[in-house]
């Protein structure tokens, strides 16, 4: 008999309940299972905040990942700075040319929260977290 996890060969054995016992043999797993909790497990999505102003915006109050950071307009002076905490005197995690058109991946994690500072001109960017 086939089934999510596998095939079971049944060896010829009764349960207490009277039924025949088995054994998993060819066992697979489907993406997001977890065999051994027999559930299915679903991952978080990112989060997503579209920013287009020179601004210092907080983007995650408390922990969380910084997955990404898209910048799909560029401006030629834009700079975007991308600091772990709340304020712009956080722990600076990165500084992205705003005059560049690109996708800048993370997963990384902040301990208390993401904030985001654009400079001299305003760029397009989308920032994504958990």
């Amino acid at each position: 008999m086939a089934g999510p996890l596998g095939s079971v060969r049944l060896t010829g054995k009764k349960t207490p309940d009277g039924g025949s016992a088995g054994e998993v043999i060819n066992q697979s797993v489907n993406a997001g299972e977890d065999p051994n909790r027999n559930v299915t497990v679903f991952e978080r999505r990112q989060n997503y905040q579209h920013l287009a102003a020179v601004a210092t915006t907080v983007v995650l109050t408390g922990e969380g990942v910084l997955g990404t950071v898209n910048v799909t307009t560029a401006v030629a002076t834009s700079v975007i700075s991308v600091y772990d905490g709340l304020t712009t005197g956080s722990t600076l995690i990165a500084v992205i040319d705003g005059g560049t058109v690109g996708s800048y991946t993370f997963d990384v994690l902040c301990s208390t929260g993401i904030t985001v500072a654009m400079t001299t001109a305003a760029a397009d960017v989308t920032v994504g977290y958990k």
